[in-house]
């Protein structure tokens, strides 16, 4: 499945295409998550006074990150050869992909944390999935690490839900 939905995407490129899944997939970073989160981290507790969630956020966060790098040299999977090179091809290996990972971490994490609202977490979840769809696309993940990314995401937003549900409610 794979090498299928790899290869469907490598025949169904067009510019305008390329030009938003570079611009998506470097909104998707590690950097600039973790930035994003650092500033949402920094407004929970200092702005919210909700540094108990915050902290648990932040634990979370590099948990996740942990988990994907150790994942990365535990699998050593090789990186698809995309036919066409969009963007450089990392160094890394390809299982699981961090930006899916981090993504729906970060970006979850932040909707429950500072908002509360079903609406900014659905949000987080469909720019999550954006995200990892531009890994795809661009040739630089197979499928099932984007997957992979995205359970390991879930597992810790779904330990945050846990650890803080008692100190918040969800807004619809």
């Amino acid at each position: 499945m794979d090498k299928l939905v790899f290869e469907w995407l490598q025949n169904h490129h067009t510019s305008f295409l390329n030009q938003n899944m570079m611009n998506i997939t470097a909104v998707g970073s590690t950097t600039v998550l973790l930035l994003l989160f650092m500033a949402g981290f920094v407004y929970a507790g200092c702005v919210l006074k909700e540094w108990k969630n915050a902290i648990y956020g932040l634990v979370c966060v590099l948990l996740s990150l942990g988990t994907v790098e150790i994942g990365k040299y535990a699998f050593e999977r090789e990186r698809p050869h995309a036919y066409s090179q969009i963007i450089s091809r990392p160094n890394s290996p390809s299982m699981p992909s961090g930006h899916s990972a981090m993504s729906m971490t970060i970006l979850s994490i932040l909707a429950l944390m500072l908002s509360k609202s079903r609406y900014w977490c659905a949000m987080a979840v469909l720019t999550s999935l954006i995200i990892g769809f531009s890994r795809m696309y661009l040739g630089v993940h197979w499928m099932t690490d984007v997957f992979a990314g995205w359970f390991i995401g879930c597992i810790y937003v779904y330990i945050f839900a846990k650890l803080t549900i008692n100190n918040m409610y969800v807004r619809v």
